[in-house]
């Protein structure tokens, strides 16, 4: 007598649920940190301000007028990112942003128009 035995494919289910589970409660302080994180433009005073943190809640107000570059990545996996370069070279990261290219192409435009309206010296370029 010849017994034919086959796999039960089954007994994976269990362990793809708990995969899933796991993942979800590894991605938890991910999804809290883009969650509270905020933009916002003043335009009268000249700011980008920028929330961000739940239990040390922080602002930063980034002037316009002190913005020597801003450059942009988007990514599929993880979104999109602006850097902005300071008159004193120093580098401030905006995570979490859709449409990063387009927002920085205008954030750009506004941060020149607010040099124009506060006298600031156009940057010279060393060659």
């Amino acid at each position: 007598m010849n017994i034919s035995y086959e796999k039960d494919w089954r007994a994976i289910v269990p362990t793809l649920c708990w995969s899933w589970i796991t993942a979800f409660i590894l991605a938890i302080p991910k999804l809290i940190d883009i969650y509270t994180t905020d933009y916002y433009l003043d335009n009268q005073a000249g700011v980008v301000v920028y929330k961000h943190g739940l239990i040390n809640k922080r602002q930063e107000n980034i002037d316009l007028y002190r913005i020597k570059n801003i450059s942009s990545r988007e990514n599929i996996f993880s979104g999109g990112y602006i850097y902005v370069t300071y008159t004193d070279r120093t580098v401030k990261t905006l995570p979490y942003i859709r449409n990063a290219n387009e927002v920085s192409i205008r954030l750009r435009n506004i941060a020149n128009t607010k040099r124009v309206e506060q006298g600031v010296k156009p940057i010279e370029i060393l060659k």
